[in-house]
């Protein structure tokens, strides 16, 4: 339900392709065959948390420099740290409000 909320906010903002996995292995193995511009991931996927895929991501050389953001309400220092440590570009708390992702990160983006 997540996942179809967030693509309907992205296509909302102009952003045409956007391409939808519910488990790590299927998100890298596509990422590998086409590098994204960005990555929105849930903290918890059906076979491995999102910081693993941050992690797997970090350590592919084909993969270190994409971005990474994480959708989450989290608020638990460890829950999140791992995800600081390994370069996320921004935690969004909340998509249930139309436009937030766009009022808290695009602006910072298009400069």
């Amino acid at each position: 339900m997540q996942g179809k909320f967030i693509e309907a906010e992205l296509k909302r903002l102009a952003i045409s392709k956007v391409i939808y996995q519910d488990c790590g292995q299927g998100a890298l193995a596509n990422m590998r065959q086409d590098s994204p511009d960005l990555v929105l991931s849930a903290i918890y996927l059906s076979d491995m948390t999102g910081a693993e895929l941050l992690s797997a991501m970090r350590e592919d050389s084909r993969l270190e420099d994409v971005p990474f953001m994480l959708i989450s309400s989290e608020t638990k220092f460890s829950m999140l740290d791992p995800f600081r440590q390994a370069g996320v570009i921004a935690i969004c708390p909340n998509l249930s409000t139309p436009g937030i992702c766009a009022k808290r990160f695009i602006p910072r983006w298009s400069s």
